[in-house]
């Protein structure tokens, strides 16, 4: 900014010296040639305080980006654009590339542009009073001068500076036009919301074993059905007896207890052994929940703009 006021003084200076010089010397410099050094170098300071936009400030001030009151970006119409995830949104930029803009790069880029267009208009619009102001001047000069080529030089001035007005309006249409033909890249579309529709989905089930009395096994006795001999006075089992050791065992009894002696034949079960018993366990199914009922969110159709 020092710099531009430095450019700006010396430009004033040297208009400043011409026309002293001039009217001095008798030179042929007037007063309208020294407001058109003093306009252009007005001109020089305006460029340099415009803003340098980057393509991707560019493609935000032509599409119109903006951010509303409750911090949504919004395009020219007012309308709530798309964004991502983290809250950005996509455009393109001239050179064809697609990049991605957040929040606060909008608004960064629109203070940026409006502060450089206040600053360009507000130039424009004291060099247009000053070259007014001179030309009238320089009009009275030729007018009230003695001189004939001073009032032709006035003329002269009048004439510049009624080209300069008309080719700054032109422009102004110009650049007031190409902005109002702005694109819209949503332009006949509309913006809808997701879709989603809810699946319900039924609780998952399995059969479980559930065991009543476990297995078990035991041993058993094994029986059969044998002839034996017993004793008629005390019932003794004698198969296992020879025949004198039957006869010596009867004739005991005869002879010591006034028994009947003798013995007598029958069957009878006997034990020869076990067996072992295996015991099945008692068991029974039941239905278990392995996973409760749920219900789900599916989508159907993302939100954008068609």
């Amino acid at each position: 900014m020092k710099k531009t006021k430095v450019i700006t003084i010396m430009a004033i200076l040297i208009a400043t010296a011409s026309f002293v010089t001039g009217c001095g010397n008798g030179s042929d410099t007037s007063p309208a040639e020294t407001s058109k050094a003093i306009a252009t170098s007005d001109e020089a300071t305006a460029a340099t305080t415009e803003p340098i936009l980057d393509d991707t400030e560019k493609a935000i001030v032509s599409q119109g980006l903006k951010v509303n009151d409750n911090g949504k970006i919004i395009d020219s119409n007012g309308k709530e654009v798309e964004t991502t995830a983290d809250g950005k949104v996509k455009i393109e930029t001239a050179d064809g590339k697609t990049v991605e803009i957040s929040v606060d790069k909008i608004k960064e880029t629109n203070a940026k542009s409006s502060n450089g267009s206040s600053s360009l208009k507000n130039s424009l619009s004291e060099k247009n009073n000053g070259d007014t102001s001179e030309g009238k001047s320089t009009q009275n000069s030729g007018n009230t001068s003695k001189n004939g080529s001073s009032t032709a030089n006035g003329n002269s001035s009048d004439k510049g500076n009624t080209n300069q007005n008309t080719q700054n309006s032109s422009t102004g249409n110009k650049s007031n036009g190409s902005s109002s033909t702005t694109s819209d890249p949503h332009a006949g579309k509309t913006y809808h919301e997701a879709v989603y529709k809810t699946v319900n989905h039924p609780a998952e089930t399995k059969q479980v074993k559930v065991v009543d009395k476990e297995a078990y096994s035991y041993e058993e006795p094994v029986y059969e059905t044998k002839m034996i001999a017993k004793c008629k006075d005390c019932g003794m089992d004698l198969s296992q007896l020879s025949q004198s050791e039957r006869t010596a065992h009867s004739k005991n009894h005869v002879l010591n207890e006034g028994g009947d002696g003798g013995w007598y034949s029958t069957t009878e079960q006997v034990q020869v052994g076990t067996k072992t018993v295996n015991v099945p366990e008692q068991s029974h199914y039941e239905t278990k929940v392995i996973k409760e009922a749920w219900t789900e969110k599916v989508l159907v159709k993302e939100a954008g703009w068609y």
